[in-house]
């Protein structure tokens, strides 16, 4: 109920600050465009859901009850009674009756909150009810008279060709049958002018009296002001307005709204019937006098969901706005823009009020005359000095809860947590902080994302061999943290590395270079050319075969292929096709070659059949680098 009541004062905010931009714009009645836009965007305010919350810190005061200011003095009251009955009781009484003070503060609360409950349900149904009797009062007035409509409306075919062409320019370039023209009906009751009706059930309404009343061009004239409301989408204006009305009934800027927006309708729909007609102006306005004399003189009704003609305030300024010469004006391109800023964040933003800090002290004063009257009694307050004290001090309010979702969720940072195979070095790679070697829980270095796209770890001499996103390839001196060599260069960034004993280091880059290298003189022995970005290369045990895996990890339509290639010719033995989404393939003591996917799930390359998962975050450790192999026991180690 609290988080409902916060969305709808917010709203109501927020949609008030809109309806004061929309009272500058449309003082004049001159932008009658704009300024009828930003109201639409009031009721629109009013029904959207928070979508960026803003936190506004408001006075404590604002959002507690005077009480709470004053409760803490009651245990200086109940220290100075105790103390004149009972001296040697007076330190324990104190802390009693602070203690005392804030039950009761406590009970106090949970009673007004009960009480405020009950308040609030009240208000809620009342609330429903109303609703409900709008909802149901205009959806009953809508089926009466589109019945009404069905029962005595008789179709104008020549006024509906009178429509037809006032709408030819507007869609020349449609075929005929392609735009939909409202048709002209007329009804002997007795109701307003009006256009009715939604989607192709639109149609322009006019009584027989009015209609016959008029002179040809006065009935174009009438005809060209409806068109305009149905080329503005009016009608459609009027299902809005009575939505958000019927929630929002007991809001007095509803109702303000809903006659400064056909204000400007109005004015905007006269503008551009002269303009259509090429009429004088002068012939226009007693077209409208001749309009609203037939209203005046009439008891005529119609249901709030149709944009109707009918005498209004705003009379004389629609008259003044035809017969003057300078006609609308528009809006600079700039400060339309400015305006439509302005108008989609306030839409947007949905502040989240919060009380902020308070102050909460006793009076000096008070506080001096409990203890001169402990004094003079002989008892010490040695006892509730600190607690006297404390009442001086500022007491934060905490802030309401933050609203849960998958917009402030905390994602796990940590992407490699793993132990190097043979020695005491520990792989952590966590997003935003770069990739970093532990020894024995000591930070070795931290390197860049840049600098470390594949590595492999030489267990005979304990060095670790990096490739950047430069196409390096350095030897790195784990107790040293220093580089010791460089061993060569790729043309592109390395994507992965793989050491053998016997078959050495093996390095594939960006572009499909495959490169054996001799890493005491940093010659390249081998090489191949392969069609495609080189994602994974991994040694078979035992350093006869190289298993490359080619294609585009962030294409996910695309399949992957795994060439394995005889050491050292490097000459293509197989050619398996892969899913898009596996991650690495290497060899199984038992199994032989596998696939890990991205999801963790392992698969045999004989089979074909699902062999065991792991963990679905140890995966990128496993493409990182060459030294983790997989172990069906939901863990990533070495073997």
């Amino acid at each position: 109920m609290n988080s409902l009541l916060l969305f709808i004062v917010s709203n109501l905010v927020v949609s008030s600050l809109i309806a004061c931009l929309a009272f500058v714009v449309g003082r004049s009645g001159r932008y009658a465009v704009v300024a009828h836009l930003l109201w639409i965007a009031v009721f629109i305010k009013l029904v959207t859901p928070p979508i960026v919350l803003a936190p506004i810190a408001v006075p404590y005061q604002w959002t507690q009850p005077l009480r709470m200011l004053v409760a803490p003095t009651v245990g200086v009251d109940l220290i100075a009674s105790a103390a004149v009955q009972n001296p040697d009781k007076a330190s324990s009484v104190a802390l009693t009756s602070i203690s005392v003070a804030q039950q009761g503060e406590v009970n106090s609360s949970i009673a007004a909150s009960i009480q405020n409950l009950d308040l609030m349900h009240w208000l809620f149904a009342v609330w429903a009810g109303g609703t409900s009797l709008l909802i149901w009062r205009g959806a009953l007035r809508f089926v009466r008279f589109t019945r009404l409509l069905k029962r005595e409306g008789v179709v104008d075919s020549e006024a509906t060709q009178m429509v037809r062409h006032l709408l030819r320019d507007k869609f020349a370039t449609h075929s005929t049958g392609d735009v939909f023209v409202p048709s002209v009906v007329r009804i002997s009751a007795c109701v307003s002018p009006m256009l009715f009706g939604i989607g192709k059930g639109t149609s322009i309404v006019c009584p027989n009296r009015l209609w016959n009343s008029l002179s040809e061009v006065e009935r174009r004239a009438f005809l060209a002001h409806e068109v305009a409301h149905y080329l503005r989408r009016d009608h459609w204006v009027r299902w809005v307005e009575w939505s958000v009305t019927a929630i929002y009934w007991w809001f007095p800027l509803v109702y303000v709204a809903r006659r400064e927006l056909e204000r400007h309708e109005e004015a905007a729909c006269d503008a551009w019937a002269i303009g259509r007609l090429g009429a004088a102006p002068r012939s226009y306005a007693e077209t409208l006098l001749s309009v609203v004399d037939f209203l005046s003189d009439s008891n005529v009704g119609s249901p709030r969901l149709a944009s109707r003609m009918q005498p209004t305030d705003s009379l004389e300024e629609r008259l003044r706005l035809i017969m003057s010469p300078v006609g609308p004006a528009r809006i600079p391109k700039p400060v339309a823009c400015l305006l439509t800023v302005i108008c989609l964040s306030l839409l947007i933003l949905h502040p989240l009020p919060y009380a902020a800090a308070r102050s909460v002290s006793v009076p000096q004063r008070v506080i001096a005359d409990q203890r001169q009257t402990l004094d003079n009694d002989g008892v010490s307050i040695s006892g509730v000095a600190g607690d006297s004290a404390s009442l001086d001090t500022q007491s934060l309010v905490s802030l309401p809860p933050v609203p849960r979702g998958w917009w402030n969720d905390v994602p796990n940072r940590t992407w490699a947590n793993h132990r190097l195979s043979g020695q005491e070095l520990r792989l952590l790679a966590e997003a935003g902080s770069g990739i970093s070697v532990q020894k024995s829980d000591r930070l070795i270095h931290r390197f860049d994302n840049d600098a470390v796209r594949a590595m492999a770890c030489v267990q005979s001499s304990g060095r670790l061999i990096l490739g950047n996103a430069a196409g390096e390839l350095h030897l790195w001196d784990v107790d040293s943290a220093m580089p010791v060599s460089l061993i060569g260069r790729h043309k592109s960034a390395v994507t992965s590395l793989a050491f053998h004993p016997t078959g050495g280091l093996v390095s594939g880059d960006a572009e499909g270079n495959l490169y054996v290298w001799d890493i005491q003189s940093g010659q390249i022995l081998e090489t191949a050319s392969i069609s495609g970005p080189i994602c994974s290369v991994r040694w078979s045990r035992s350093g006869e075969q190289i298993a490359v895996l080619l294609g585009d990890w962030s294409l996910t339509t695309k399949s992957m292929q795994l060439q394995l290639l005889n050491s050292p010719a490097l000459q293509r033995v197989q050619t398996i096709a892969l899913p898009h989404n596996i991650a690495i393939a290497q060899q199984h003591e038992r199994l032989g070659w596998v696939a890990v996917d991205w999801s963790g799930i392992v698969s045999s390359l004989v089979t074909g059949e699902t062999v065991g998962s792991i963990l679905k975050s140890d995966v990128s450790g496993i493409a990182l680098c060459q030294d983790l192999f997989v172990h069906f026991d939901q863990e990533v180690s070495n073997e």
